[in-house]
C-alpha cells in the first residue's frame, strides 16, 4: 500500500510537469488589440435593426483588415473584438486603416486599444495581465481613436508614417504601476482630449497612497523640473527683494510698493509651480507636458538652464546683500545719479496694441478675416505720428494665450489695448471691439458693428476714429485709400496674407496663387499688389520657388503697381527698396526706403529692414536695430541681427547677449550655432568653436563653420577636405562665402578671385558681409579699394577703403 501511494504521487507529479510544459509552450509575446463600438448599448435600445447593421459592418471591416495585417481573431464579444498580432507595427497599421474605414458612411464610432505583452493561450481564449491592460487602454478611447501603451509606442520609433502623441500617464484598476498612454496622431484618426477620457482608471479620491505611488509622483516632479523651477523662483524672488531694498529708497518708492511686491511674489509661487507642472519649454515654443513625446522633451537642458539661473541669482543676491550691509550702495547711487541719461520710457498714454481679433464663427473658418481686420485697423493707426503702435508680430504673439490685458500692456509697454471678435452669420459679419485701459483693466468703450460683406471696409475708419478720439489725439493725414476693394477680392487677399506669414515653401506657393486670384477680381487694390511683391521676394530668396533674378523682376513690377495705386502706402516702398537692393540698384533703393520711413516713421518692420541696408555702417545698423527692438520687443529676429552686427563690430559681449535672447526662443534656428562659433573664434576659443559649429543643423553653415574652426586649430587636412566639399556643392552660388574662407586663411589671391566672381553674379550675400572680420586681412591690399569702388555703393556706405 505504501508503494502504491508513492506511485500515484509520482504520476501526479508527471501530470503536473506536463501541464506546466504545455503552459510554457502556449505563452507568447503578442500585440493585443481590443475594439468596441462606442454607445452601442444605447443604439440597440433606440434602433435595434440599425444597431445590428452597424455591428455587422464593424465585423466586416474588422475581418478584412485583420486578415490583411496578419492578425488573429480570438473572439467576438457583443459589439467588440479581441485579436492578437505578432507585430506591434502591423497592429497599429491595422488600427489606423480600420478607423479610416469606420469614418466612411455609415459612420461607426469605434475605439481601439493596443498593448504589447505576454499572453497565455487556452483552447478558446487568451489570458494574462497584458490582456487586462489592453482592455483598460481601449476603455480610455473615444470614437475614432487608436490608443496604445508606451511599450507599443517604443516599437514605432522608426516608423515615419506613424505619428503618436503622449496623452498622460494613467493608473488603471488592478494594475500596479502607472502606464504612459499614447494616441495615434495620423490624419483621419481622432486624438482624445484629456477632458473626454473616461475609462477603467483608479478613482483618485479612493486610491491608496503607497510608497510606490509617492515615488512615482516625486519622480514626475523631478522629470518636469517642478522642484528645480520652484527653487529658481525662490532665488529670483529673494534677489528682487534684495534689489528693492537697495534701489527703492533712492527713487522715493512708497513702502507699500515693497509690501505689495512681497505679497505678489508669495501669491505667485503656487501658480508658478502649477505652471511648471503643466507646461514645458520646447524648441517649438511653450507646450503642455502631456502633449510632448518623451523623446522630444528637452527637460535635461531646461534643468541645466535652471541650475545656471539659481547659481547666478544666488551670486548676484549675495553681492547686493553685501552692498546693502556695508553701505556701498550710496557710492553706487551717487555715480548713477551723476551719469544718468534721459529715460527711455516713452509716454505710454499715447500707445496702443491691436490684438488679433477672435474668430467666433460657428464653423471657426474666418480666422483669415479676423486676423486681416485687426491688421488693417493697425495699419491705419500707424499713420498717426503721435501714436505709438505696437507691430503685428508682438501684438499677435498673445493670440490664443491665457493672459490678461494688464499683463499684455506691461509686456508691450502700452497703455491701451484694442481687442475684438468677428462672427459671421450667412452674408453678415458682426464685429465687436473694445478699448481697454491696461493700467486698471477697465473698459474705456465698446462697440458692435453689424455689416454685410459689401460694406465691411467702412468699419476700419470708424474704429480707428473711435480709438484716436478716446486717446485725445489729433488725426493727422489719416486717409483710407485702401477701402475700395471688391468684397470677394478682399477676402482672398486676407487668406493670402494669412498664408504668407507661414514660413514654408508650400504656404508661399499657395499664397501667391490666391493673391493673384484676388488681383484678377480687383486689380485696383494696392495692398494686394504689395503683398504679391513681398511673396515674390520671400519665395525666390528663401525658398527658391523660381530663379532669384526672375523673382526680383516680378517683385519690383508688383511693388511699383502698388505705389501707382496708392502713392502713400509705406510698405510698398519698403518692399520695392528691398528688391532693388537685391538688384544692386542702391541709390533708388535708398530713396524708396527713406520714402517708406517718411510715410510711416513708427513702423518697426520698416526700421528693422532699414537697419539691414547700412552696408558697412555697423554703428548705424546697431542703432536702428535697438530702436526697432524698443518699438517692438517681441520680434526676435531683430535680436539675431543685432548679435550678427555686433559680432562684425567686435562687440563680442553684446553679440552674445543678443544671440542668447534669440536662442531662448529659437535654439535650433539655422546659422545660430555658426555665428556663435565665429564669436568663439574671435575670442581664440577654437576647441569650443568647433563644438558649437558641429551643432549647426543647417548643412551649408555646418560645413562653413567647421572649415574655419578646423583651420584655426591647425587641422589643415581636415579643413581642406571640408572646404573642397563646400566648393563642389555650393561654389556656383556662394561666391562671397568662398572669399570669406580664403581671406580667413590669409590667401588674398583666392579671396579676390571669389570676390570678383561675387560682383559678376551680383551675389546678394556680398552686400551684408563687407564688414566680415576676415576681410580686414584684405584692407591693406591695393586691390581692396578698387574692388569696393566696382560695387558702386552709395557715397555714405561706410565700408573701409584701406
Amino acid at each position: 500500500m505504501h508503494h502504491k501511494l508513492l506511485l500515484i504521487k509520482w504520476f501526479n507529479l508527471v501530470d503536473f510537469h506536463k501541464n506546466d510544459v504545455l503552459m510554457l509552450q502556449n505563452r507568447q509575446l503578442s500585440a493585443i488589440m481590443f475594439t468596441d463600438i462606442r454607445g452601442y448599448t444605447a443604439l440597440m435600445q433606440q434602433d435595434e435593426e440599425h444597431a445590428i447593421e452597424i455591428r455587422n459592418r464593424h465585423r466586416e471591416v474588422f475581418n478584412s483588415l485583420n486578415k490583411k495585417y496578419n492578425g488573429e481573431l480570438i473572439n467576438y464579444f457583443g459589439d467588440g473584438t479581441l485579436s492578437i498580432f505578432k507585430s506591434s507595427i502591423e497592429a497599429i497599421k491595422c488600427g489606423i486603416e480600420m478607423q479610416k474605414e469606420f469614418q466612411k458612411e455609415p459612420h461607426i464610432p469605434v475605439r481601439i486599444g493596443v498593448h504589447l505583452g505576454d499572453i497565455i493561450r487556452t483552447e478558446s481564449d487568451i489570458i494574462g495581465d497584458a490582456v487586462n491592460i489592453a482592455s483598460r487602454i481601449e476603455s480610455l478611447g473615444v470614437a475614432g481613436s487608436v490608443l496604445l501603451s508606451d511599450k507599443v509606442n517604443e516599437q514605432l520609433k522608426n516608423q515615419r508614417g506613424i505619428k503618436t502623441q503622449l496623452l498622460d500617464t494613467f493608473e488603471f484598476k488592478n494594475v500596479n504601476d502607472p502606464i504612459p498612454i499614447f494616441a495615434i496622431a495620423n490624419e483621419g484618426v481622432v486624438i482624445p482630449k484629456l477632458s473626454e477620457i473616461k475609462g477603467k482608471t483608479k478613482d483618485i479620491e479612493t486610491a491608496s497612497v503607497t510608497p510606490s505611488s509617492m515615488k512615482n509622483y516625486f519622480g514626475e516632479l523631478r522629470r518636469r523640473n517642478v522642484i528645480k523651477s520652484g527653487l529658481a523662483y525662490v532665488v529670483i524672488a529673494w534677489l528682487l527683494m534684495q534689489v528693492s531694498v537697495f534701489a527703492f529708497p533712492y527713487f522715493n518708492v512708497p513702502q507699500y510698493i515693497s509690501q505689495s511686491l512681497l505679497f505678489v511674489l508669495a501669491v505667485g509661487f503656487p501658480f508658478w509651480l502649477a505652471f511648471s507642472w503643466v507646461y514645458e519649454i520646447t524648441p517649438g515654443g511653450l507646450r503642455k507636458t502631456v502633449n510632448i513625446n518623451p523623446e522630444e522633451s528637452i527637460g535635461k537642458q531646461t534643468n541645466t538652464k535652471l541650475n545656471r539661473i539659481i547659481i547666478s541669482g544666488l551670486s548676484i543676491g549675495v553681492v547686493v546683500m553685501v552692498i546693502n550691509i556695508f553701505g556701498i550702495n550710496q557710492t553706487i547711487m551717487d555715480s548713477f545719479e551723476k551719469n544718468i541719461s534721459t529715460p527711455i520710457i516713452e509716454d505710454t498714454n499715447k500707445s496702443i496694441a491691436v490684438l488679433a481679433f477672435a474668430d467666433m464663427s460657428p464653423e471657426k473658418n474666418q480666422e483669415y478675416f479676423s486676423d486681416g481686420i485687426s491688421e488693417e485697423i493697425l495699419n491705419l493707426l500707424t499713420k498717426i505720428n503721435d501714436l505709438k503702435v505696437i507691430s503685428r508680430t508682438s501684438s499677435f504673439s498673445f493670440k490664443d494665450k491665457d493672459v490678461t490685458t494688464t499683463e499684455i500692456g506691461t509686456k508691450l509697454n502700452v497703455n491701451h489695448i484694442l481687442e475684438g471678435s468677428v462672427r459671421k452669420f450667412g452674408n453678415t459679419f458682426r464685429i465687436t471691439t473694445q478699448l481697454i485701459d491696461v493700467s486698471d483693466g477697465t473698459q474705456v468703450w465698446s462697440e458692435t458693428y453689424d455689416r454685410p460683406m459689401d460694406s465691411i471696409f467702412k468699419i476700419q475708419d470708424e474704429i480707428a476714429n473711435m480709438v484716436t478720439g478716446q486717446l485725445q489725439l489729433t488725426l493727422l493725414g489719416v486717409s483710407n485709400k485702401n477701402s475700395t476693394a471688391n468684397s470677394e477680392a478682399y477676402t482672398l487677399y486676407l487668406k493670402a496674407k494669412h498664408l504668407s506669414h507661414q514660413t514654408n515653401k508650400a504656404s508661399q506657393i499657395e499664397a501667391e496663387n490666391i493673391v493673384k486670384e484676388s488681383i484678377a477680381i480687383d486689380s485696383l487694390y494696392a495692398p494686394a499688389w504689395s503683398l504679391l511683391s513681398d511673396i515674390y521676394h520671400t519665395g525666390s530668396y528663401n525658398f527658391l520657388i523660381r530663379p532669384l533674378t526672375e523673382g526680383i523682376d516680378l517683385g519690383i513690377t508688383a511693388a511699383q503697381k502698388a505705389i501707382e495705386l496708392d502713392p502713400e502706402y509705406a510698405l510698398a516702398y519698403s518692399n520695392l527698396a528691398s528688391l532693388q537692393l537685391l538688384a544692386w540698384d542702391f541709390e533708388t533703393a535708398d530713396e524708396n526706403m527713406n520714402k517708406a520711413l517718411d510715410l510711416d516713421p513708427g513702423n518697426s518692420v520698416i526700421i528693422g529692414t532699414i537697419a539691414l541696408k547700412q552696408f558697412g555702417n555697423l554703428d548705424e545698423g546697431i542703432k536702428l536695430l535697438k530702436k526697432a527692438i524698443v518699438l517692438d520687443p517681441l520680434i526676435y529676429a531683430n535680436y539675431y541681427n543685432l548679435g550678427y552686427f555686433n559680432w562684425q563690430a567686435n562687440n563680442l559681449d553684446e553679440a552674445d547677449e543678443a544671440l542668447n535672447t534669440f536662442a531662448f526662443y529659437y535654439p535650433e534656428a539655422s546659422a545660430y550655432h555658426y555665428i556663435k562659433a565665429q564669436i568663439l573664434i574671435s575670442r581664440n576659443q577654437y576647441e569650443d568653436a568647433l563644438i558649437e559649429a558641429e551643432k549647426e543643423p543647417n548643412a551649408f553653415f555646418n560645413l562653413y563653420g567647421r572649415t574655419f574652426t578646423l583651420f584655426a586649430l591647425g587641422r589643415t587636412e581636415e579643413a581642406d577636405a571640408v572646404l573642397k566639399e563646400i566648393v563642389d556643392t555650393y561654389g556656383e552660388t556662394e561666391a562671397t562665402n568662398m572669399a570669406d574662407i580664403y581671406a580667413f586663411r590669409g590667401d588674398a589671391d583666392k579671396a579676390f578671385f571669389w570676390l570678383n566672381k561675387a560682383i559678376k553674379i551680383k551675389d546678394p550675400v556680398l552686400l551684408e558681409s563687407l564688414n566680415y572680420p576676415s576681410f580686414k586681412n584684405l584692407h591693406k591690399d591695393r586691390r581692396w579699394k578698387s574692388f569696393i569702388n566696382r560695387i558702386g555703393l552709395p557715397e555714405n556706405h561706410g565700408v573701409p577703403l584701406e
